[in-house]
């Protein structure tokens, strides 16, 4: 009996003394990704309630949240959903607030996403107006703008304002209408979220 229970003690005791980890980690040769997304211009349309509401599986049914002008937008965690409302209409855009990881070879240390709050002959949208990407080799951060016509890409250089306007569209044009993924895709998104890819 003695030694049974000086068995258990000395479980209790490793358990009590090393440490357990209970989180996320990335994948060795990797690093995390920071990411801000914020809206701007909300002030604007004082008529308009912005909210954010987060499903997942770190949220008890549904969690809504205002969303407040120029202020980052999170999500908790990186398995969550957000999606952005006006007052119970959904906004088709879709703002994804988690960074991830990358590559060590890629010195992206992070990105801030700034959306202008639009309103369209009546109906609002979000549009990429900025986006700032920031690097940890001393490489200046890259501010690249997005005009009102959300057609031309405009890079400039952070250290100098120096802004060049190229030819090249932006990748992810926020003006389409973002198509809801069906069951299958949905679950392919999932598994590829899980080991640190995107949809």
């Amino acid at each position: 009996m003695i030694r049974e229970l000086g068995f258990f003690l000395a479980i209790c005791l490793i358990f009590a003394f090393v440490s357990y980890v209970d989180a996320d980690v990335i994948a060795p040769g990797t690093h995390p990704v920071e990411r801000c997304v914020k809206i701007v211009d909300i002030n604007k349309y004082p008529e308009v309630e912005l909210t954010a509401k987060i499903t997942g599986p770190m949220v008890e049914g549904t969690e809504t949240k205002a969303i407040i002008e120029n202020e980052c937008l999170s999500k908790g965690y990186k398995f969550n959903t957000m999606s952005v409302y006006i007052g119970e209409k959904l906004i088709p855009d879709e703002i994804e607030p988690y960074g991830g990881a990358t590559e060590d070879a890629n010195p992206l240390v992070k990105e801030t996403f700034t959306y202008k709050l639009v309103d369209e002959s009546g109906v609002y949208r979000l549009r990429l107006a900025e986006k700032i990407s920031e690097y940890n080799d001393g490489t200046p951060a890259l501010v690249e703008k997005f005009g009102p016509d959300f057609g031309n890409d405009v890079s400039c250089n952070a250290t100098n304002g120096v802004c060049e306007v190229d030819d090249i569209q932006p990748e992810n044009k926020q003006d389409e209408d973002v198509k809801k993924p069906g069951f299958f895709e949905s679950i392919g998104c999932f598994f590829s979220k899980l080991f640190g890819g995107s949809c």
